[in-house]
């Protein structure tokens, strides 16, 4: 009995040749599958395992390929989470002064900027704080209030324990503010805000 390969692709490319003649029973031989001398290469058992391979490489690329977009992801937003931190760590300190009424308290005020763009990200203070805005303006976002758009001249207030945000409301300029706080005697700049939770 001849042989009939069937090509599965084009000729000339890397398809694959699955053949359909069977050896004759006649000749005592049991029905399988054989190579085409001038047909390379066969389907055989070793083959189609190759096939399972392959496919099983894309599947395997690209689960790597979509953790490697995740990583990347979250590696940004880690990066702004700790870039929004970093705002409540910056400042100068201008001035201390013990509250005489308050023993253990005292009364600091800092110089704040805030880069272009840039955020304090969701914080909160120990104690009262006034906010006047020198240059640029902010946007100033309170826990279960709207938001307000702050320029030169105006201010803004929160008490201990309030939930809130300050964004620099210009992509390109600086904003500049005087932050009044009061807080226990000796607390560090850095832990004047506590991000919050």
């Amino acid at each position: 009995t001849p042989f009939h390969p069937l090509r599965v692709g084009n000729a000339g490319d890397d398809s694959v040749d699955v053949i359909s003649r069977f050896h004759s029973p006649i000749n005592g031989d049991s029905p399988r599958f054989a190579p085409d001398q001038n047909v390379e290469p066969y389907a055989t058992y070793g083959s189609m395992r190759w096939l399972l391979k392959g496919a099983s490489m894309k599947h395997i690329n690209f689960r790597v390929g979509a953790a490697l977009v995740m990583g990347v992801v979250l590696g940004v937003l880690g990066s702004r989470m700790l870039s929004a931190q970093d705002n409540l760590k910056t400042g100068t300190v201008l001035q201390r002064t013990d509250l005489k009424g308050a023993p253990g308290w005292e009364a600091i005020l800092v110089e704040r900027i805030l880069p272009p763009g840039a955020e304090s990200g969701k914080h909160t203070q120990g104690g009262n704080e006034i906010v006047y805005i020198q240059e640029g303006s902010v946007t100033f976002e309170a826990q279960g209030k709207p938001a307000v758009t702050l320029k030169p001249g105006e201010a803004f207030t929160t008490a201990a324990g309030e939930v809130h945000n300050v964004k620099n409301a210009s992509s390109s300029a600086p904003a500049k503010a005087l932050a009044f706080y009061v807080a226990k005697k000796g607390t560090k700049l850095e832990d004047l805000s506590v991000p919050a939770k």
